[in-house]
């Protein structure tokens, strides 16, 4: 039991120092100068990323006895340097451990630069699904108030427009693209391959051809303008095939000039299409020829060479009469198309967070494989399509004339019932006419008796009016005797109190508390159901103020002298008058 316990507690305080090891090393600040040296070597792979793979190879002995943070510099430099070499990654696993690291312990800048070669490894790794996830989480560290490396920006937004325009997603890679010269014009270091990006999305874009066309002539005058023929030769290939998708021959065969300066012609197969397509457009076929057969026979993918075949089989289909070359090349494309694996380049991409999802499309599957079926069999074909065209004719023929008969018989009968509705609505409308006249007239005699209503509603309101103004005259008498014989009841049962307020109200004399509970009680005894009234109406929380303007009002007291006892405006005396009326009103108290 004691042992349990003891490495218990040998466990328990391992724990503690490892904890407080922790907190001693962060607190220690990191090797600034071997920081420099690694930022030194940052900027030499800009410029020649071998020779910097050398001198960070130098440092690994240093590397040992550095920090975890150093440490995890060093590897995402040398990430970084061997993207910029070109060296393909093999594996996502250590680009990810480090975007969990700097995830949690990196600045903004550091995190976009872990995210930015993530989504690089998995371009690499053919997962475009990862790769545009990470692209867009390096692009979205932008805008959150710290620092970041704008190069890295505008490179993530090349990466992206490259992946969405391999998908075919060519919306969100012309989106890319501007986004892209945004930035490069921003930090001027726009290029020919900037450019041209925006062309070549707008070129998928059938509503954007024309200002397609303007990206390619950006691209070539910027090419000639700085003389980069050898950097932009891929670009080169490229326009010139475009140009003469435009039909710009000029414009193809300036392209066709640059490609000629540095004599890379004969090592570059990837080139040999587009340079034949543009020597067949210019009229020279032989040559043209010539350039097909080396496509078909050293292009540097199978797709080249299906396409020569292709190209190669439709020119001896219309224009050439050796059958012997027509089938060979015929069973050629065969071959290729069978060897071409569609799936794999037509595979659908996965969803990400709802911005990234995007599908590869099948339908480049299905129509070559509809092509590769239409080569084998084009003599039934055409067989099949002029029997389908000749009974699509005579099918089309029928079906216009029995349309028009059925036209013809619905106009008919809607005549019919047109001029069947017609006489049913004028009869409709001759009996509407002879209603509106007994209406009429039925309206004329309610008009008379309408004005005779009228009259006797006016004379009888009139009387109705005189009686309400008796009325009022007979209460307002009511009301000023009853005042009388209050005042006079009130004369007989209490003269001293009488005087005291007659006193009072003519200023003689100062009403004191003792006066007031002397007025209270001879109510009280003269009138014993007041005080239950006033409970009853006003509550147990009447004021005193409100107690002697009713005791006052009760023994029929006027409005003016009211005034003068109790210190108070007119209008409030009038409008007290008002609300306590039912105090000197005898039904009221009857009632009650």
């Amino acid at each position: 039991m004691k042992a349990m316990m003891q490495i218990r507690f040998d466990s328990r305080m391992l724990v503690v120092l490892l904890f407080l090891s922790l907190v001693l090393s962060s607190c220690v600040g990191h090797d600034e100068a071997l920081l420099s040296r690694l930022e030194e070597i940052k900027e030499v792979g800009n410029e020649e990323p071998k020779l910097a793979m050398k001198m960070l190879d130098s440092l690994q002995n240093e590397m040992d006895k550095a920090d975890r943070y150093i440490w995890n510099k060093y590897e995402l430099l040398s990430i970084r340097l061997q993207d910029k070499a070109f060296i393909l990654s093999k594996s996502a696993t250590p680009i990810m451990r480090l975007v969990r690291y700097f995830e949690k312990h990196g600045s903004m800048a550091e995190k976009q630069e872990a995210y930015y070669y993530a989504g690089s490894a998995y371009r690499d790794l053919q997962d475009t699904p990862k790769g545009l996830e990470y692209f867009l989480k390096s692009v979205d560290c932008c805008g959150k108030g710290e620092e970041i490396d704008s190069v890295i920006l505008r490179n993530a937004y090349s990466q992206l427009g490259l992946l969405y325009y391999n998908v075919q997603d060519y919306t969100n890679a012309l989106a890319m693209s501007r986004k892209e010269i945004d930035v490069a014009k921003k930090l001027n270091i726009l290029d020919a391959i900037t450019i041209m990006g925006e062309g070549t999305s707008l070129f998928h874009l059938d509503t954007h051809s024309d200002t397609a066309l303007v990206s390619f002539e950006n691209t070539l005058n910027y090419i000639e303008r700085t003389h980069s023929y050898s950097k932009y030769y891929k670009q080169l290939v490229s326009l010139l095939y475009y140009f003469i998708m435009y039909k710009q021959i000029d414009k193809a065969k300036r392209c066709y000039e640059l490609i000629r300066v540095d004599k890379k012609l004969s090592v570059m197969p990837d080139l040999y299409i587009n340079i034949g397509l543009y020597l067949s457009v210019i009229g020279q076929m032989d040559s043209a020829l010539v350039y097909y057969n080396k496509a078909l026979e050293e292009g540097p993918t199978m797709f080249d060479k299906q396409s020569a075949a292709k190209i190669l089989f439709r020119f001896y289909y219309y224009y050439g009469g050796d059958k012997e070359q027509l089938r060979r090349y015929a069973m050629r494309y065969v071959e290729l198309s069978d060897t071409l694996d569609f799936k794999v380049r037509q595979q659908e991409a996965a969803t990400t967070n709802n911005r990234y999802k995007y599908f590869k499309n099948r339908e480049e599957e299905l129509r070559l494989q509809e092509e590769k079926d239409r080569y084998r069999m084009w003599l039934i074909g055409v067989s099949a399509l002029s029997l389908v065209v000749v009974f699509g004719l005579l099918a089309a023929f029928t079906h216009r004339r029995n349309r028009r008969l059925r036209q013809l018989l619905e106009k008919t009968k809607e005549l019919k019932g047109a001029r069947e509705e017609n006489s049913r609505l004028q009869e409709e409308i001759v009996h509407q006419q002879t209603e509106l006249s007994e209406l009429n007239g039925r309206i004329q005699d309610n008009r008379v008796e309408l004005a005779a209503v009228h009259e006797e509603l006016e004379r009888s309101e009139a009387e109705l009016a005189q009686a309400k103004d008796e009325v009022a005259s007979r209460l307002e008498q009511n009301r000023h005797i009853l005042q009388m014989l209050h005042q006079s009841d009130f004369e007989a049962r209490a003269e001293d109190v009488l005087q005291l307020l007659r006193k009072a109200s003519e200023g003689q004399h100062t009403m004191q508390a003792d006066d007031w509970k002397l007025l209270h009680h001879t109510v009280d005894e003269l009138y014993p159901d007041m005080k239950d009234r006033l409970v009853q109406r006003l509550g147990e929380r009447i004021t005193e103020e409100q107690l002697r303007f009713c005791h006052l009002l009760r023994i029929g007291l006027s409005t003016s002298q009211i005034e003068k006892l109790m210190d108070m405006s007119r209008a409030t005396a009038w409008r007290w008058r008002n609300k306590y009326a039912w105090v000197i009103d005898k039904a009221s108290a009857q009632q009650e």
